[in-house]
């Protein structure tokens, strides 16, 4: 019997690939924990749990429930499925009108389909930044040519 080892990488398209891919023996990080971080709701959640400032956020299952946050929230907001961070999917909303197509249009916002809706901060960049950790370590500083920045306006 032969043992192949594999490397995950870019799991975050649908939420059932780090489930399937759990059965097979992997270098690094677990697909499920990769699918953690993919999840908008459960990274929110982790970042708000360890004291990392981010803009107001919430999962929402219905059109009233995002309605309702987008008027405490104010405009402009970020509407995004509620798995993935790739920025598939993502739109810019800068009225209640938008909203609700975005929210009609895109697909049925439910409890099987939440959407994670944040306040927008204009001219703010997302930055993946790829690294390898050895033991929880950095073994050398951060090569700063593995960022990736992604104007947020960009994405609608």
């Amino acid at each position: 019997m032969s043992l192949s080892l594999s490397v995950a990488s870019c799991l975050g398209i649908l939420p059932s690939v780090p489930r399937r891919l759990a059965v097979l023996l992997f270098l690094g990080t677990k697909p499920l924990v990769i699918g953690k971080a993919e999840d908008c709701h459960k990274f929110s959640s982790i970042l708000d749990n360890i004291g990392v400032d981010q803009p107001a956020w919430r999962e929402l299952t219905s059109v009233s429930e995002a309605e309702k946050f987008a008027e405490a929230a104010r405009y402009p907001l970020l509407v995004r499925p509620g798995y993935v961070l790739s920025g598939a999917a993502m739109n810019v909303t800068y009225s209640v009108d938008e909203l609700k197509e975005k929210l009609l249009n895109a697909s049925a916002v439910s409890p099987d389909h939440p959407v994670v809706i944040s306040k927008l901060i204009e001219g703010a960049e997302e930055i993946h930044v790829d690294a390898v950790a050895s033991n929880g370590k950095l073994p050398h500083d951060l090569d700063w040519s593995s960022r990736h920045d992604f104007p947020i306006q960009d994405r609608s």
